[in-house]
């Protein structure tokens, strides 16, 4: 591996991609996915497509701190790699991996893949009998090395139809155990059965005797889909490009794009001045202060005890809930 610094992170390399590293961070990028603390773009060059995934900490408070104990989750991408590799399992090569710190923590972590050509997500892809057939050999090859994957759905996994082989992308939920027990591997198959029908002919690469064990295994797919709707409800909260996330002062705020104007910039840096000089108040009581004037209604909570605030660092707090 090549070490060297740039763009204010310090970077660890394949060999033979370094030369390459500073064209596709400086490259022009196609933005895949977005939320306030994370995002994928894509950079293409030359017929090959390179992932850049960036994870932002320097915004938020505590989280920079826990990685001085924890290992973050592009560099246990990057270090699971070549485990996954050695004991034959096919993953997207792993090109790079860049972080950034300072005295407060972790700041910036940067993992590059590269998309394997051929390879294109399953979601985009119709159900064959011999591609359910080479799942089936993916997935047990996987359980009998004993590599359990705590979220494996369809958008962890390429498929080329060329080859009719399967790729894991996404490696951070990724366990090596011992060995897997039988709930573990229905674990897998029934979150993977939510959105990708597992049929017989998975069966008969995967091992039939697991099919006595499909009932037990649609019942809990069944259980994971009503399991999904509150996560995803969180989700799209977090990822809706309907808001944004603004530093105001000292205090960061989720804005609705439509609604920001110049009156609400004025209330979101001087609230309690609004609550105090403008507002008409519905509600001044120990626990929160409601108010409201030019178009605007402001909730305020109001912390009197010091084990509440104390509490607020390691959960959501009352506002952030609601």
């Amino acid at each position: 591996m090549v070490q060297n610094n740039f763009a204010r992170l310090k970077w660890e390399s394949n060999p033979a991609f370094e030369p390459l590293l500073m064209r596709i961070l400086a490259g022009p990028t196609e933005m895949v996915r977005k939320a306030p603390s994370r995002q994928v773009v894509r950079h293409g060059h030359e017929n090959r497509w390179f992932y850049i995934k960036s994870y932002f900490y320097h915004d938020q408070l505590i989280e920079p701190s826990k990685y001085f104990f924890r290992i973050p989750s592009g560099r246990r991408e990057w270090q699971l790699a070549p485990r996954l590799q050695e004991l034959g399992i096919q993953v997207v090569p792993h090109l790079a991996h860049g972080e950034r710190w300072n005295w407060r923590g972790l700041q910036e972590s940067v993992l590059v893949t590269e998309g394997p050509a051929g390879f294109v997500p399953l979601d985009t892809v119709v159900s064959t009998a011999s591609m359910q057939r080479a799942l089936g050999n993916f997935l047990q090859q996987l359980h009998a090395r004993a590599v359990f994957h705590n979220d494996l759905h369809i958008s962890n996994l390429l498929y080329s139809s060329q080859t009719n082989e399967f790729c894991l992308v996404d490696l951070d939920n990724i366990l090596i155990l011992k060995s897997l027990t039988l709930e573990q591997r229905l674990d897998n198959l029934a979150t993977l059965n939510r959105r990708f029908p597992l049929e017989k002919e998975f069966f008969e690469a995967y091992g039939e005797e697991f099919l006595r064990y499909k009932s037990k295994m649609e019942r809990r797919t069944q259980r994971k889909i009503r399991e999904s709707v509150p996560k995803k409800l969180k989700m799209l909260f977090q990822d809706r490009p309907a808001f944004a996330r603004k530093r105001i002062g000292n205090k960061i705020w989720q804005v609705r794009r439509v609604s920001w104007n110049e009156k609400l910039e004025s209330i979101l840096k001087e609230p309690d001045e609004f609550l105090a000089s403008r507002a008409r108040l519905f509600k001044k009581g120990t626990r929160s202060t409601v108010g409201c004037a030019d178009g605007f209604v402001l909730k305020r909570f109001n912390f009197k005890k010091v084990s509440t605030v104390i509490f607020d660092l390691f959960r959501a707090s009352r506002g952030k809930r609601g």
